[in-house]
């Protein structure tokens, strides 16, 4: 039983985020479709992170405007999460899993919802500071005698 649930999980934990790239992907314009990734990128994003691949997705579409794009992948994988949290728990009860088994599996998703605000926001600190250094090592512009 556990192995099915783990089995069921996973192809939601991939098939959902793309579902929802799919669609975010076809109301992107043709200038941030320019970001998207390719299918091999894509598709490790997809199968090494699931529904936390949705935070570098809105990062990596949105550039150069980044902040925008990470609060896109934060609401996505919160929708994506949702989603998947729901049907396990559905397919979960279908199958008889113990109260306790499904308890862990809502704080699993809990836990991975913050682990998606907490990388957005290392993302944005670190794309910060990054342009900051660049801006600080620019040269001076304007008339100097």
């Amino acid at each position: 039983m556990g192995v099915l649930f783990f089995v069921f999980s996973l192809f939601w934990g991939v098939t959902i985020p793309l579902g929802l790239q799919l669609l975010d992907r076809a109301s992107l314009t043709s200038r941030e479709r320019e970001w998207v990734w390719g299918f091999a990128s894509w598709g490790s994003a997809l199968y090494n992170f699931g529904p936390l691949s949705l935070v570098a997705w809105g990062y990596v579409t949105r550039s150069p405007r980044y902040v925008r794009g990470l609060g896109i992948g934060v609401a996505l994988t919160a929708r994506a999460l949702l989603a998947q949290g729901l049907l396990c728990e559905g397919f979960g009860r279908l199958i008889g899993m113990r109260a306790k088994a499904l308890e862990q599996n809502r704080l699993g998703i809990v836990g991975t919802m913050l682990a998606a605000c907490l990388l957005a926001v290392i993302i944005g600190a670190g794309r910060a500071v990054y342009e900051a250094v660049r801006r600080a090592r620019r040269p001076p512009s304007g008339d100097a005698a």
